[in-house]
């Protein structure tokens, strides 16, 4: 797999030759998702938080608001079609098949069952949380504390 983290164009996907993970960085705003749901351009979806000028993410520990992933997720695949309601860029209500998602974004052992509980992510995606104190690596024991906390989440129907 190959992730595209940055601004590159969409059509790039198609030109790499395994599953392409796009990463879309969402602004307090709810921006950055300008063909998050369109086919045949990605395989996988990854929503991170934007956190510097120009949109771009990551590392940061910050989280972005889940209602609105939640509402991206129950777009579903091709932003709903069939006739949906068009609201914040997404649309709505008109498919019966939500768009697996990973979601990244500021997740802690401490948070990541809310998160999941609100979203229902198809994955999820962590990195600073279970780093060791000086940023040389990742802490054994973070991770596996972040996997059981990810285990342990409670989904509500």
């Amino acid at each position: 797999m190959v992730q595209l983290h940055g601004s590159e164009p969409l059509e790039w996907s198609k030109q790499i030759p395994v599953p392409v993970i796009r990463v879309f960085h969402v602004d307090a705003d709810g921006k950055g998702l300008k063909d998050v749901s369109r086919p045949g351009l990605h395989q996988h979806v990854l929503l991170d938080t934007a956190v510097s000028p120009g949109g771009l993410s990551g590392g940061k520990g910050k989280t972005f608001d889940w209602e609105f992933a939640k509402r991206v997720v129950l777009a579903g695949e091709g932003g709903g079609g069939g006739g949906g309601e068009e609201k914040e860029g997404l649309t709505t209500g008109g498919t019966s098949s939500p768009l697996p998602i990973i979601l990244a974004g500021g997740l802690t052992t401490e948070n990541v069952g809310e998160a999941v509980s609100v979203v229902r992510p198809w994955a999820v995606d962590v990195s600073g949380s279970v780093e060791i104190a000086d940023g040389t690596g990742k802490d054994l024991d973070k991770v596996k504390r972040f996997i059981g906390a990810v285990q342990g989440c409670k989904l509500s129907e």
